[in-house]
């Protein structure tokens, strides 16, 4: 008798081994089909409408707004003409940030280089750069 309920509880095990067997192999063939289904719909988006290649320069617009308003922070003030071409510079650079990134990308990195720069009356001609920017919005390269 011992051994028939041996023998039956080892085919209860063998049979549950193998229905959790089918379950594994129809999670895994679900699992298939969706992920081709999805690699297919990725296949066919068109990435060129999204536009990322605008990013690409955003890391350089920001290093170029940097050493602009370093290069403002270490001028002599009293030079208009170097300050209107520096203020220019700022304000085009800030620009062209905001056009390659966004508005808060932008001013987020202004932060940082205010925060940067000790010189008072460098960094309220910065600001005002920026307050131009904002109004002018055109971004020219």
């Amino acid at each position: 008798m011992k051994k028939y309920i041996v023998v039956l509880a080892a085919l209860l095990m063998l049979s549950a081994c193998d229905q959790t067997n089918k379950a594994v192999d129809q999670v895994q063939e679900f699992s298939n089909k969706t992920i081709d289904a999805i690699q297919d719909k990725m296949s066919s988006v068109d990435w060129e409408q999204f536009g990322l290649e605008q990013f690409n320069n955003a890391s350089e617009l920001a290093t170029s707004l940097f050493d602009s308003a370093k290069e403002m922070a270490n001028a002599n003030l009293e030079d208009s003409e170097t300050l209107n071409e520096m203020e220019s510079h700022i304000t085009n650079s800030y620009s062209c940030l905001v056009d390659a990134s966004s508005e808060s990308t932008a001013e987020k990195v202004m932060d940082s280089i205010l925060q940067s720069i000790s010189n008072a009356e460098a960094k309220s001609l910065i600001e005002k750069s920026i307050e131009k920017a904002k109004e002018a919005k055109d971004c020219v390269m």
